[in-house]
């Protein structure tokens, strides 16, 4: 019986050839996106399995509530907070440790190399199931001076060389023996590391250090029995020892279970990159939109195509089939045709991976697009799901048609005649690409806003040099021979990349105070950039190092700290972290100091040179490749085992937005995979509109109607679906866009103009996709059009 199904629906498939193609190219258009997103998906959703004891694994996240009401939930906690737990409660079996202080230039093997790694105590490999060669993971964190490597930082030092029972110095932190290797496998996890070493070897005693929630992870293992709600008074008291008396902040404590972290909620001083829950609930919608426009297109030329296949149900079931046998062999069709897609979906696939794993954010968050029996699995669920959803409706409506109806006319079946439904997908789907069109234009115009805007600083013909442990003389020394060099300022940040430091700040009373941005700048920093000195003076050129005395503010500080104007903040002292005291010497005009992101807020420039990571030259050159050529060859000098680290001020600011723009890429190849789709079906639906009426159009060529007034005729109702698509998309684009838009502080202004440009180009493109079809029917020998009937 199945064999049958399959035979007929195979024959009717290629029967209908212009029918089956549109179908099943929108199909596997769509399908080869969803595939793409459902690789990603399970790339994420893949972290940590390989741990056995997962379901027993937590982590401690931290709750700080300010005065005001204002939380923030950090992915840190508490050095201490694991010794407590482990020490104190028997529910918890173990407690890792993990402390981010353990990273800098790595030397081995004649090579500097930067590396980030972790400071853990000993339950680490316990706890974890990371797979571990060279040493026993019960024994691999005992020595503090022993250190485990990842493989591939062990091949950057090492080549192919077994690097086990070999030095790995760190600088400021002393001489390692690598005493293992995390190889690579096929496991992924959110805990992303260069190297481990044993907390025993921390410079730093932070045992009982209860105040620093920001650098430190805490991981419990709870016994078999044992629940997350059986730490909640543990929680609680602890709060309450350590924290009660602090009238400004109260920290307190929950458990994240293992596998909610990733996917998981946005959080403050993550350990790794990966997907927030929030994208990856983005990416299930937009898979969902693109299958359901897909699904639309099918069963609207399903139900479109009906027009021509009403004998054929007509007389299969004068002939004794029965309704059961017409779904059946109707909703077979429809998988058979899904699975078709499928193939085609998987060829388009090999084409679109390469091209999203070369986007910025793939290599981030270390996303690799790997096929296994369990994606094959799911690329087959989700062929048929969409299979089903596409045909349950065509199959339900066809296989209860009366056969006596139609057979004498299959226009007089009550619901083909009005045709609501057909008319409510057609609407559908250009609502919602109405929808993404709108969408990219205003992606598009705020991405443009980011990179052409004013940040209130000169961008052109710097250049930002890390100085990577190097010292300001050195550099200073072997770059001012260098005829092409104007001059050079020192910070310790590049602007407008996302970095600052961040200090306590008040003036007479401690309980007014807030956080407070600055920047360690020289003197020279503020001519180079060509920020605006709106009151007050420049840093004296005489300053020398320990001499930190000086603070220029910008316009917001000066507002927050509740200055009357500019000039009555000169001559203030604020203090800074309860020891620094600072002179208020000038004020400079508000820049976007942070980025775009974030609304300007209260900053400070200081003069602090201990603090300089970053030398910015300003460059004059008619031949800026053979510049940076010297430039390279002058680094050499200063710092002959680390590579040159540079880059121009106008380049980092397009390199940081591009994150954004993968953003632009992906909904815009969404919106015209969304207009492809939907004209395929218009044009689907027009065509067979125009099959069905080429009686009426002969006739009314032969009473002397023009190829015009016909083209009018078949199309008007098509026309009016697509005004009526622009009456349910503006309003739901509008209010859409503008969720998203207003987590921009600064973002492009969102009228008619824009709703007009995406509404206007669905209209041309889907007029000009109708009348294609209008036009051919409206010009045929009206002969040929009576004899056809």
């Amino acid at each position: 019986m199945i064999k049958n199904y399959l035979l007929t629906a195979f024959r009717n498939i290629l029967r209908h050839k212009s029918f089956s193609v549109l179908n099943i190219l929108g199909l596997a258009l769509s399908m080869s996106v969803c595939l793409l997103i459902i690789q990603i998906i399970q790339d994420q959703m893949s972290h940590d399995g390989f741990h056995r004891k997962r379901d027993r694994i937590y982590r401690v996240i931290t709750n700080d509530e300010m005065s005001d009401g204002a939380f923030t939930l950090y992915a840190t906690t508490t050095f201490p907070m694991g010794t407590c737990l482990r020490e104190n409660y028997p529910i918890v079996e173990g407690a890792v440790v993990i402390n981010r202080s353990f990273n800098g230039d790595g030397r081995a093997n004649g090579k500097v190399i930067d590396f980030d790694g972790f400071y853990v105590n000993e339950d680490f490999f316990s706890v974890f199931d990371f797979p571990l060669e060279g040493i026993d993971p019960a024994h691999a964190l005992e020595d503090p001076l022993s250190v485990i490597l990842s493989e591939e930082t062990a091949m950057k030092f090492y080549g192919d060389t077994d690097p086990v029972g070999k030095p790995f110095a760190v600088d400021s932190m002393g001489e390692y023996i690598i005493a293992g290797i995390v190889p690579k496998g096929n496991y992924k996890s959110h805990i992303q590391f260069d190297a481990l070493a044993s907390v025993r070897g921390m410079k730093d005693d932070m045992s009982e250090n209860w105040d620093n929630i920001y650098s430190t992870w805490v991981y419990i293992l709870l016994t078999e029995d044992a629940v997350p709600s059986d730490l909640t008074k543990a929680f609680e008291q602890i709060r309450k020892e350590r924290y009660e008396s602090d009238l400004e902040r109260d920290f307190s404590f929950q458990l994240q279970a293992l596998d909610k972290i990733c996917p998981g909620p946005l959080l403050g001083n993550e350990i790794g990159f990966f997907l927030p829950r929030m994208v990856i609930y983005f990416m299930i919608v937009l898979a969902m939109l693109l299958m359901l426009t897909s699904a639309f297109n099918y069963t609207n030329m399903s139900l479109a195509k009906a027009l021509t296949r009403g004998k054929e149900i007509g007389i299969r079931k004068v002939t004794g089939a029965y309704r059961s046998q017409i779904f059946t062999q109707f909703l077979t069709e429809s998988l058979l045709a899904a699975l078709l897609a499928l193939v085609l979906a998987y060829v388009f696939l090999q084409f679109l991976a390469p091209a999203f794993e070369g986007m910025r954010f793939m290599s981030i968050l270390n996303i690799s697009l790997q096929e296994s029996p369990s994606i094959y699995i799911w690329f087959l669920i989700f062929a048929l799901l969409t299979g089903i959803i596409a045909g349950l409706l065509p199959a339900g409506y066809m296989s209860t048609f009366n056969p006596i109806a139609v057979i004498k006319d299959i226009s007089s079946i009550r619901f083909l005649s009005r045709m609501f439904l057909r008319k409510f997908l057609v609407v559908a789907q250009f609502a919602v690409s109405i929808i993404l069109i709108v969408t990219i234009v205003l992606l598009y115009r705020q991405l443009r806003f980011f990179l052409n805007t004013d940040y209130g600083f000169r961008q052109d013909n710097i250049l930002n040099v890390e100085l990577q442990k190097s010292t300001v003389e050195r550099v200073r020394t072997e770059f001012s021979y260098l005829p092409e060099i104007q001059s050079i300022a020192w910070s310790s940040h590049v602007p407008a990349m996302g970095n600052k430091w961040t200090e306590e700040a008040w003036l007479d009373d401690k309980e007014d105070k807030f956080d407070l941005a600055f920047f360690c700048v020289d003197p020279n920093y503020m001519d180079m950039f060509e920020l605006k000195l709106m009151a007050g003076s420049n840093f004296p050129e005489d300053l020398s190092v320990g001499q930190e005395k000086y603070i220029i503010l910008n316009e917001t500080a000066v507002h927050d700290f509740g200055f009357e104007d500019r000039e009555s903040s000169l001559g203030k002292f604020i203090t800074i972290n309860d020891s620094t005291l600072l002179e208020v010497i000038g004020v400079v005009k508000d820049y976007h100091f942070f980025g775009m992101f974030s609304k300007i807020g209260p900053m400070g420039l200081r003069h602090s040179p201990e603090g300089f990571h970053y030398a910015h030259l300003l460059i004059s050159s008619p031949d800026m490749p053979k510049t940076m050529n010297k430039l390279e060859k002058a680094w050499e000098e200063v710092d002959p085992e680390r590579e040159f680290k540079a880059q121009f001020m106008d380049a980092s600011i397009r390199e940081y937005y591009l994150n954004f723009g993968d953003i632009l890429y992906m909904v815009g190849f969404a919106s015209l995979l969304a207009i492809i789709i939907a004209c395929m079906g218009l044009f689907g639906m027009a065509a067979y509109s125009s099959e069905s009426r080429i009686k009426e159009i002969g006739i009314r060529k032969t009473m002397g109607a023009t190829s015009i007034s016909i083209a009018y005729l078949v199309s008007r109702s098509y026309i009016r679906l697509i005004i009526i698509a622009l009456g349910v998309a503006i309003p739901v684009s509008w209010f859409g866009n503008n969720l998203w838009l207003q987590n921009f502080p600064y973002r492009v202004s969102f009228g008619v103009g824009t709703l007009f440009f995406g509404s206007i180009l669905i209209v041309l493109v889907s007029f000009l996709t109708i009348l294609s079809q209008t036009m051919k029917a409206a010009r045929q020998d009206p002969v040929n059009s009576l004899r056809y009937e």
